[in-house]
Parts: C-alpha cells; structure tokens; sequence
C-alpha cells in the first residue's frame, strides 16, 4: 500500500509534517546538549527559569505544556545534576520555588546558542514574508485546537 494515498495519510499529513518538526528538532537539540549533560527539556527549564526568575512547579508544568509529574521528574534530574534548587516561600512554605543555581546560570549562553542554531537552521531560506505568515497560520491552527493568544 501506498502511504501517500492513504486516507488516512492525506487526513492527518499536517499533524504529521508538524510533529515530526517538533520531534525532529527536540532530538537534535538534545544530541547538540550532551556535552552540556543536558536534554532538550532540561535545555528549556533552563532558558524560561533565566527568563522568568524562580517560579514554582506548576507554574513551570503550564508553561511547558506538561504534566506535574514529568516537571517533577526532569527537576530532581537537573537538581541531581545541580543546575536547580528548590526554596520555601518564606510567607506560606506550602509553596516551593525553582531557582537556577550558578551552575545552571552558566548554561544559559550554551543552550541559547543551540537553540538558535537550530532556529536558523529551520528557517534557512525562508524569507521574512514566509515566516510571518507561517507564524500567522500556525498561530490560527494553536487557536483551532484549543489554544490561546500566547503566541502573539
């Protein structure tokens, strides 16, 4: 059978291009990071937590667009590792904050630089036009599917 002409193919073609993107350039991201002992996520909490400041686990699960549980998972990695810490809210101790360490501060030059590696790399060729209408669709296709203006 022939893929291309299968319906189900044809249905699902641009759900498909998109994650293999996504997946795609998650992995290479990842493989650029391991001299950094870092993956792509761990890349990512590094990037929003030099952005943003310290910010609790739930705050990092919604911006990330994950679950509790894999927040959880990926933070004792990067504590291992001794790129995060957690503190207590001094004012109500139920809440925990995410803070980079020195170590993980460190690592925000290199993983910005990979990023926008591989940022250039996909957008080699496309002109200014194109990437401003194709932000334009994808941003009607993250609103189609239950998304919100973040993007813009």
């Amino acid at each position: 059978m022939n893929v291309k002409n299968d319906k189900i193919y044809k249905e699902y073609k641009i759900a498909r291009i998109l994650n293999y993107i996504v997946n795609r350039n998650r992995n290479n991201i990842t493989n650029d990071l391991k001299h950094e002992n870092l993956t792509h996520a761990e890349a990512r909490i590094i990037l929003i937590l030099s952005h943003q400041g310290c910010l609790t686990q739930d705050e990092l699960a919604q911006i990330m667009y994950i679950d509790k549980s894999a927040v959880t998972r990926i933070l004792q990695k990067m504590m291992d590792k001794e790129f995060v810490s957690k503190r207590r809210e001094k004012k109500d101790r139920r809440f925990q904050y995410i803070e980079l360490t020195e170590k993980g501060t460190q690592m925000k030059e290199s993983v910005m630089r990979v990023f926008d590696e591989h940022n250039n790399q996909m957008m080699h060729g496309i002109s200014e036009e194109e990437e401003i209408e194709l932000r334009t669709v994808l941003e009607k296709i993250g609103q189609n599917i239950g998304g919100s203006d973040e993007f813009k």
